[in-house]
């Protein structure tokens, strides 16, 4: 019965490993975890949902505040499901959050797909503690 469920999270951690991208940019780390699943829509229809969880970590030795974002999902056939463009103070879920040394912001967020699986691409607008306090 252990060994069965070790199983199922190594599998589930293989999974996550396939699903997920880190990028890190003058101290500053964003991780990237994706999950799909099929949902039942109703009338025999199944509808396919995509997930991501995004981590932002300041490794830097001074805060850093994320101003914006730019994301573009893509269905498996290379469609342009969601884009939110970059503008200029553009919010992340509304906020934007000052992230203090060795300290991290996360948020989860998703849409529906008209395919079982897809792609995210992006960038985040981030400035230094010296750029907080100059505005």
């Amino acid at each position: 019965m252990q060994a069965m469920a070790a199983l199922r999270v190594l599998l589930e951690q293989l999974y996550l490993h396939r699903c997920s991208s880190t990028c890190t940019t003058e101290g500053v780390r964003v991780d990237a975890t994706s999950k799909f699943s099929t949902a039942a829509a109703g009338y025999g229809r199944s509808q396919n949902l995509f997930s991501y969880r995004i981590r932002v970590t300041n490794l830097r030795s001074e805060p850093v505040q994320v101003l914006g974002r730019e994301w573009t999902i893509l269905n498996d056939n290379g469609a342009v499901m969601v884009h939110v463009p970059h503008v200029p103070g553009n919010a992340v879920v509304g906020q934007q959050p000052i992230i203090p040394p060795n300290d991290c912001f996360e948020y989860i967020s998703g849409t529906d797909l008209d395919t079982p699986t897809g792609l995210q691409r992006g960038m985040l607008e981030v400035r230094t503690a010296s750029r907080i306090a100059a505005s």
